[in-house]
């Protein structure tokens, strides 16, 4: 119940009551149903989170290097540029896996600007993309790891000073429209796969970026519609753990370079079942291969 309080965002009530919230207590349950698994998968699960190094070297170089990612994708000079280049790389993901999407776009950045802009209650559609990692699986959430930041989730930390230098607020407002522009295609395509699934009793029209298998495998709606859209849009919450090493340490925006790779590679596979998907994809790379030979 206590948790329910938290994400509706009533934690400055309960954290202002005197009434004790949490209590310990003994529970005893029956016994759990086995699996036996593979040895890897069976370590995966023993090790679902990477252990960070410790210590006051790493924390001083990891910060100077997600400082450094901040300036180079939203400083005033990169911002515009980070922000189209973006823009097209989401818009052409769409294109070629799920041209659909673009029709949910007006519903998407009203709901959007409601909730980033006007503060107002998230929508059942998009408490259920949000609480997926809609908003946490973008790149720049990924890279620069401050979504404390954003209203939504400040609203789960301890309350601080308001910010009145003006450079301050030129930071996060940065932020804030990014995360608003990222969340855009990313949320209609979520909605447009929502509608297909349930349309069609759970299948979807098209896979786009996604492994077939993995969808099916799903029960849940909003889960495939999520999975659909995230995998689509880039899924930079699911950097391999070498790939979160390279990025933190060695090259900084890898993951971009990891997450484009995989999904390409699912279009072109995907494409041997898709008449009108293997079309687009050729058409997508017969084009960039004419504009490197005229290079």
């Amino acid at each position: 119940k206590t948790a329910e309080k938290i994400m509706a965002g009533e934690i400055e009530d309960i954290l202002g009551s005197d009434k004790q919230i949490f209590r310990d207590a003994l529970a005893v349950g029956g016994k759990r149903k086995e699996w036996v698994v593979r040895q890897e998968v069976a370590d995966t699960l023993d090790n679902l989170v990477r252990e960070r190094a410790k210590g006051i070297i790493f924390s001083v170089d990891l910060g100077v290097m997600t400082a450094w990612k901040r300036w180079q994708l939203i400083s005033p000079r990169r911002y515009p540029k980070y922000n189209i280049r973006n823009l097209t790389g989401d818009a052409e993901a769409t294109f070629l896996g799920n041209p659909a999407g673009f029709k949910k776009t007006p519903q998407a950045i009203r709901e959007l600007r409601n909730v980033f802009f006007g503060k107002k209650e998230m929508s059942p559609d998009m408490a259920a993309w949000f609480e997926r990692g809609g908003m946490s699986s973008t790149l720049q959430a990924q890279e620069m790891d401050s979504l404390k930041d954003v209203w939504m989730f400040s609203r789960l930390y301890e309350k601080r000073g308001a910010d009145t230098g003006l450079w301050s607020k030129y930071w996060k407002t940065a932020r804030l429209t990014t995360d608003f522009r990222e969340s855009i295609l990313r949320y209609a395509n979520f909605l447009d796969y929502k509608e297909q699934l349930l349309k069609t009793g759970g299948k979807p029209l098209n896979y786009g970026a996604s492994k077939p298998e993995m969808i099916d495998a799903l029960k849940n709606i909003d889960d495939k519609a999520f999975w659909l859209s995230n995998d689509l849009l880039g899924a930079y919450d699911r950097v391999s753990v070498a790939g979160q090493v390279i990025r933190e340490r060695v090259i900084p925006f890898w993951s971009w370079q990891e997450v484009n790779f995989k999904r390409y590679i699912q279009f072109y596979k995907n494409a041997a079942n898709d008449g009108d998907l293997a079309m687009t994809v050729g058409k997508k790379l017969g084009a960039t291969t004419g504009r490197t030979a005229v290079k």
